[in-house]
């Protein structure tokens, strides 16, 4: 019977290990995705903080409409290279902005504060 636990224990001890190291390889290549497209956490202004003001609308409202989308960023070349890069992604049938993948969402909403929101464990809480 110990053994039986200890064997249960241990394979759960490495299920959780390998999630852990499968997430952070996801959200890795996220946080490269906005770092090509110039949304850096040690960046300020540009592709930055436009990139930024997208994030923050997208993560309280899941969409944005084109027109929403292009006012925010105030720059027809900017606004096209946001969305050639792995962030951004344009239906072109509702003409409405989301972000590019769940991935992409999940990294902007767990990193908030990069964004200048209040940081996931904050919203959890209610503080």
């Amino acid at each position: 019977m110990k053994v039986h636990i200890f064997v249960l224990l241990f394979r759960l001890v490495v299920f959780l290990t390998v999630s852990a190291d499968f997430r952070h390889d996801i959200f890795n290549k996220a946080k490269i995705d906005l770092e090509k497209v110039g949304i850096n956490r040690r960046r300020t202004g540009g592709e930055s903080t436009k990139g930024a003001e997208v994030i923050k609308e997208l993560i309280k409202k899941g969409h944005l409409s084109q027109a929403k989308y292009e006012d925010l960023v105030n720059d027809d070349e900017v606004a096209k290279r946001l969305l050639c890069g792995n962030v951004f992604a344009m239906d072109i049938k509702t003409s409405t902005v989301t972000f590019q993948s769940t991935t992409m969402k999940n990294y902007c909403q767990e990193h908030l504060e990069i964004w200048g929101g209040m940081s996931s464990w904050r919203l959890f809480k209610g503080l």
